[in-house]
């Protein structure tokens, strides 16, 4: 399922759970995931700067 690569429908699947109120293991997945895809944009980030700030 190609939609469930997606950070929107992890954040939808999360916001969903916390908001029904079913809290549980199943919901590390989701926020390690957006967690990882947020320290892999920073890292992106951090590198394209540098390089475009280097003279």
């Amino acid at each position: 399922m190609a939609m469930a690569a997606t950070p929107l429908y992890h954040g939808v699947a999360l916001e969903r759970a916390l908001i029904a109120g079913e809290i549980g293991w199943g919901l590390l997945v989701h926020t390690a995931y957006l967690l990882a895809l947020a320290a892999l944009g920073a890292a992106i980030a951090s590198r394209r700067l540098g390089q475009l700030l280097t003279p």
